[in-house]
């Protein structure tokens, strides 16, 4: 027999969901929203500079971004020495996990320079 929390009395409800709410601190929460803002303006330009201007199959566009980020987190300036250990983690993981864990060891600072260095690129490379 399975008891749902919603089945058990409203008292032991709240006792229960007492120990399960933790606020999260508000530079956290700020790092996930631009975690999410900035991979999205990120992948729109990858998408349409890799597939739709150049004209190259899908996914290429996450491959070239995985590169970038890759290559941005890992230059003399941004490495970080927490990196390697999660090296590991790549390999198991698909192509927008991987995106994910290399944008993830970004700062938002870093990631608003990565984002800086794409406008200045497509600025340079627009025909």
């Amino acid at each position: 027999m399975t008891i749902t929390i919603a089945q058990l009395p409203p008292e032991i409800q709240r006792h229960i969901l007492s120990y399960t709410y933790s606020p999260q601190p508000p530079a956290l929460l700020a790092d996930i929203r631009h975690f999410f803002t900035t991979k999205a303006a990120a992948h729109t330009y990858y998408y349409h500079r890799y597939i739709v201007y150049w004209r190259e199959p899908e996914p290429e566009d996450k491959y070239w971004f995985m590169s970038d980020v890759y290559a941005f987190a890992h230059s003399p300036k941004i490495r970080k020495t927490a990196h390697t250990p999660f090296a590991v983690r790549l390999a198991n993981r698909d192509l927008q996990g991987r995106i994910n864990v290399l944008w993830g060891w970004l700062t938002p600072y870093q990631r608003e320079i990565f984002l800086i260095f794409l406008g200045n690129n497509h600025i340079r490379d627009s025909p």
